[in-house]
């Protein structure tokens, strides 16, 4: 809070001055001198011991229920601890932007005429900061392992839900999975008995036709050669 202010303190002045309302003063100390992200190096306190107290063996007719609580609970640590890392990475990408844009503004002759301007200068510090810790090994194992531990507590709450859904007589969501599948498939089964059927209708209405007109043509013959008058010999 106190390097927050000294930086609200200094942006006052640098407005002051370019409206012409004071001289520009710099300020005692750099700008975000001292500045850290909240929450940046602190490592959560406890989890050690929590981890401890879920290894401890279940025991009585609850036993099984007490396990999968333990999974679940220390998949939940887990994924703290994961996120717990990637918002460090974060706030380290914040914290050197702040360097950068510190060490432009103290660069001989360097001037910032307007509000924007030094918007701009914070945006572009910051992205250069991420964009190299973004391309570390470090941010993608990061970034992997929050999402790997973040699809297993997902998994582990379903499992839970499901489980308790069966103890009291309630439809799952696996049951209602299966029971779209069926239906999907019962649709298209039907789609394929009534492709069948048209096809099987159109056939006779194509071969009909020529059978008339061969039958035809083979009554028609006999008769127009019995119509005729024999010839008389020459």
């Amino acid at each position: 809070m106190d390097g927050l202010k000294g930086y609200l303190d200094w942006m006052q002045q640098a407005a002051a001055a370019m409206t012409g309302q004071g001289a520009h003063v710099s300020p005692p100390v750099p700008p975000f001198a001292g500045w850290t992200m909240p929450g940046m190096g602190v490592a959560p306190s406890g989890l050690d011991a929590l981890r401890g107290l879920l290894d401890t063996p279940a025991f009585g007719h609850t036993r099984e229920q007490q396990a999968r609580q333990q999974t679940l609970l220390r998949a939940l640590l887990d994924h703290q601890q994961a996120s717990a890392r990637y918002q460090e990475l974060l706030a380290r990408a914040q914290a050197q932007g702040a360097e950068r844009m510190q060490r432009k503004l103290a660069e001989p002759g360097f001037q910032v005429d307007s509000l924007k301007a030094m918007y701009d200068l914070w945006v572009d510090a910051v992205e250069e900061a991420h964009a190299e810790i973004a391309l570390s090994d470090e941010f993608r194992e990061a970034y992997a392992a929050q999402g790997n531990t973040q699809m297993r507590v997902r998994q582990l709450q379903q499992q839970q839900v499901e489980q308790w859904c069966r103890d009291v007589g309630l439809p799952t969501r696996s049951e209602v999975d299966t029971l779209g599948e069926r239906l999907q498939e019962l649709r298209r089964e039907l789609r394929r008995m009534q492709a069948a059927g048209r096809e099987a209708a159109a056939e006779p209405a194509v071969k009909t036709p020529k059978r008339k007109a061969a039958t035809t043509r083979a009554k028609a013959k006999p008769a127009s050669t019995a119509g005729r008058a024999p010839r008389k010999p020459r």
